[in-house]
């Protein structure tokens, strides 16, 4: 059988898809834009037919069906970094795992075993692949593992390069739903946040391996590195600021030492315009949050300078970027 009959073979519509999902099963998503809302939907709609589900949401960013789940309902829902679902955290109706993306995978290999994975991934190519776009995370080396894998391919879902693609002989069953993908507005930095990314800028030489996160605060820093030479880039999160100093060739990868000419990263979330420069963008490659956080990986590059936001520091230097109190 080729590729393109074995396409036509699985595919089929959402509220389908979602049938191959067992009672008592977990189901894991990737964070943020790989995220299949559609395929989300269909599977809360299912909620009467359990009578036990378990799904990995970590950070929610599109508005699914599934944020009509109650405490009582039989669909249990799972996040790590929640956005939109902070509320139903607080009051009990849904639950919070602290983790970091990098242990993820580790935390599932010790016994928390998911059975589906439910994936958003850029149209097949010629060859049979589909790509994970925004995403490779934690979902890739997880999904390998479960018994069923499905996908909803987006047309606005970039396809990207890296460690973060299935042939359609892995997959169980396909849906195709164009939608919009969630963007993450380029925040501008206040007048503080602009001296603390000089005063971070001053730190950082030519040639050094950046890591930047997501907000006002890497935006401040960036444009505080508009003069700086032939950086590179080894980052969790790719955020629109990395575009922006590749466009001005800032970022160009040529002195990195490990995986030179490359930007290595494991998901991303921007603007309309950093999906469009992911698309077919061959400098940039995903490779899941184990190793891209693996400190023995981190340590290989050369000059490696992390840049992230805190919330608190106290008089010992200890450093919280997670919550103020009980709020995350």
């Amino acid at each position: 059988m080729n590729i393109n009959e074995m396409y036509k073979q699985k595919l089929t519509t959402a509220d389908e898809a979602v049938k191959l999902v067992e009672d008592g099963w977990r189901v894991i998503f990737p964070p943020a834009i790989g995220q299949p809302p559609t395929l989300m939907s269909a599977l809360a709609r299912r909620k009467d037919e359990f009578n036990f589900l378990e799904l990995l949401v970590v950070i929610d960013v599109y508005f699914t069906e599934l944020m009509n789940i109650k405490k009582e309902d039989s669909i249990k829902i799972d996040y790590c970094m929640p956005i939109f679902s902070r509320k139903a955290i607080q009051d009990g109706s849904q639950t919070y795992t602290p983790a970091r993306l990098s242990q993820i995978i580790s935390f599932i290999d010790m016994g928390r075993l998911y059975q589906c994975a439910m994936l958003q991934v850029s149209p097949m190519d010629e060859f049979g692949y589909f790509s994970m776009g925004t995403n490779c995370d934690f979902a890739l080396p997880v999904g390998k593992k479960a018994q069923k894998v499905i996908v909803q391919v987006n047309e606005n879902m970039p396809r990207t390069f890296g460690r973060n693609l299935w042939h359609v002989s892995e997959v169980d069953a396909i849906v195709e739903d164009t939608v919009p993908l969630t963007c993450l507005p380029a925040l501008p930095p206040n007048e503080t946040e602009k001296l603390i990314g000089q005063h971070i800028a001053d730190m950082i030489d030519d040639g050094a391996c950046i890591q930047l996160g997501v907000g006002s605060m890497p935006n401040a820093v960036a444009l505080c590195l508009e003069d700086k030479k032939d950086l590179g880039v080894h980052t969790e999160m790719m955020p629109d600021a990395i575009r922006v100093l590749w466009e001005k060739g800032v970022i160009t990868n040529r002195r990195k030492n490990f995986h030179p000419d490359l930007m290595l990263t494991s998901l991303a979330i921007g603007t309309e315009e950093m999906y469009k420069w992911l698309n077919n963008n061959p400098a940039i490659h995903f490779y899941p949050t184990d190793y891209i956080l693996d400190p023995y990986i981190i340590g290989k590059n050369d000059n490696m300078i992390c840049i992230n936001s805190a919330l608190q520091v106290d008089l010992t230097g200890q450093v919280n970027a997670e919550s103020m109190g009980y709020v995350q």
